[in-house]
């Protein structure tokens, strides 16, 4: 038993009489630092101090409680050579690490041998070649100082995706290329200047708040921040974080399927040499939102910041002189204005009323992405069926939000673009649903006396479809569940009522609105399945349905059989 305890007992000693076991990792580390480096012997460490490697030992600023080297500042000392990632390796718990001001030559380290590094001077050196890209998988780092050395190639990108970043300084080195879309909210600290940068300064948020003083001496760039206005041909701008997956030649050479015009423009599928497929908005002029090109930039970037899953995410942008393409996901089952009425080739005509379970998720979507957009500080400006577009699970999405004004606007009164504008509009979505009936302004007008009336007799044929007896399924409908139609359909003609109150004071806001939704729909949902008809019927099965209907998978999802290259597009 004795002889177990030894070594328990006798290690712990090793510390006392022979203290440079502790320091033998770090100390072996720098000196080997010293002996690449510091041919000059500017560095007064030796193997017989290393037991004072965190007291006296020059450069060593901070150490750990077990002796590891927290901070290492080694400037001005005149230290020399190549500093290999080998050197810095043994070193992985360092916070601080400073060789400023000396000739260290070659290329930059492999800085994630230093998983704990928060940061990093290596400026006033002679390095060259190119910012290691694997300095993004240093979470913990905050402040890069590279500046006056030889540096060339390009600003990685993947320095966006630095968390905590908050000082970037690469002035007065060979860098081109175009500045990556720096937006965390921590950078403080930015100089840029006396490079070969081109291009166009990126329109961030993080990067609004720095001036010319950040950007100086690199010719070729252009942008806001610096007063010079980019060449007014222009490029393809890609918005968060989404890059280099096409160009605007690629989509120039594209061809186009007219999905639709309207009062912003007409609306495009894009098909790709590479069989990409993208959605595209050719605004017309003068389109609705900003006049000038810098307020457009600024406010593409401002709806380029949305994402939500009820919302159609805008990808990228494009502006000349006389052009301005917007660019969208696609969407291939289409919109909810082809769901309700069929492919849109009578506009004007009456669809078929929606079951009342397909009415109720449709209103909580759309009205879950317009909360969204109000608690950004945004308003859709024009709500209706053919802007909310059916996703990959059926979900329904907001599209062109933020570009146009609202339809209450255009009536005789217009009123400003507040959130209350969307709830009237979302009022008329909900009369389309429950009606089928294009939510025409004199339509509206000469039933908004008695909408509950209304909104029963667009619904009575449904109601006695229902109830024929040539249907298998309606024996099978009991009294209980058409109580349940009618309690939902109330609810709903409710919600809708209240919205479209004349005074834009007393309609509920976008919160009011899904919180009555979701009750009407946690309030006994009845599942709904599919006959063999393909209609919506109910079900007391206990279980939901995947989608609303097989027969939504049916529906004509496009129109306009045109097929052009994009560019020759009208």
């Amino acid at each position: 038993m004795a002889l177990l305890l030894r070594p328990i007992v006798l290690f712990p000693l090793l510390f006392i009489f022979f203290p440079d076991f502790v320091f033998s990792g770090d100390a072996d580390a720098l000196l080997a630092l010293k002996s690449a480096l510091d041919a000059h012997d500017r560095l007064p460490w030796r193997r017989d101090t290393s037991s004072e490697l965190c007291t006296r030992w020059p450069g060593v600023k901070q150490c750990s409680g077990d002796g590891r080297v927290l901070k290492l500042v080694l400037e001005f000392l005149d230290l020399n050579g190549i500093l290999a990632a080998g050197l810095l390796s043994p070193l992985d718990q360092i916070r601080v690490l400073s060789f400023k001001s000396n000739s260290l030559s070659g290329d930059i380290p492999d800085l994630s041998v230093l998983p704990n590094l928060k940061s990093v001077y290596l400026n006033e050196n002679r390095f060259s070649g190119r910012i290691p890209a694997s300095i993004s998988s240093i979470h913990r780092l905050k402040t890069v100082v590279l500046a006056g050395n030889q540096l060339s190639g390009h600003i990685p990108p993947a320095i966006t995706t630095l968390p905590r970043l908050y000082s970037l300084q690469l002035q007065n080195n060979r860098l081109i290329g175009t500045i990556p879309p720096l937006n965390q909210s921590t950078l403080r600290v930015l100089n840029l200047t006396g490079n070969n940068l081109s291009g166009e300064i990126p329109i961030t948020r993080a990067l609004s708040q720095f001036n010319s003083s950040s950007f100086l001496n690199n010719p070729k760039l252009c942008g806001a921040q610096i007063g010079r206005p980019c060449s007014e041909n222009g490029k393809l701008i890609f918005l968060g974080g989404v890059a280099g997956l096409y160009s605007l030649e690629d989509l120039l050479k594209a061809s186009a399927e007219t999905l639709g015009r309207g009062t912003a423009g007409s609306t495009y599928k894009a098909v790709m040499d590479t069989g990409f497929i993208v959605t595209v908005k050719r605004l017309r002029e003068p389109a609705a939102g900003p006049s000038t090109a810098e307020e457009f930039r600024r406010r593409m970037e401002e709806v380029g910041r949305l994402r939500h899953p009820n919302l159609v995410p805008l990808r990228a942008y494009f502006q000349a002189k006389e052009e301005r393409l917007l660019v969208y996901d696609y969407f291939p089952n289409g919109s909810l204005f082809s769901l309700i009425h069929g492919n849109g080739s009578h506009p004007t005509g009456a669809g078929k009323p929606l079951h009342w379970t397909s009415c109720l998720k449709i209103a909580e979507d759309v009205a879950t992405g317009l909360l969204y957009l109000h608690q950004a500080g945004e308003v859709h400006r024009n709500l209706k069926s053919s802007n909310v577009l059916l996703g990959p699970d059926f979900e329904s999405c907001l599209t062109d939000f933020c570009l146009l004004p609202a339809p209450e606007c255009r009536l005789p009164r217009p009123s400003s673009f507040t959130p209350p504008s969307d709830i009237y509009s979302f009022g008329i979505l909900l009369l389309e649903l429950l009606t089928g009936k294009t939510p025409v302004h004199d339509l509206v007008d000469h039933h908004i006396a008695d909408i509950p009336s209304w909104v029963r007799a667009a619904r009575e044929d449904e109601k006695e479809a229902s109830a024929s007896a040539d249907d298998p399924s309606a024996s099978s409908a009991s009294v209980g569940t058409q109580t349940t139609a009618e309690s939902k359909l109330a609810a709903l003609l409710a919600i809708s009522t209240a919205c479209l109150a004349a005074a834009a004071e007393t309609r509920p806001t976008a919160t009011e609105v899904v919180r009555m939704i979701r009750e009407a729909r946690a309030e006994g949902v009845a599942s709904v399945s599919s006959n063999s008809s393909g209609r919506v019927v109910e079900d007391n099965s206990g279980h939901s349905p995947g989608r609303w209907s097989d027969a939504v998978q049916s529906l004509p999802r496009e129109y306009g059989s045109e097929h052009l290259s994009f560019a020759e597009r009208d």
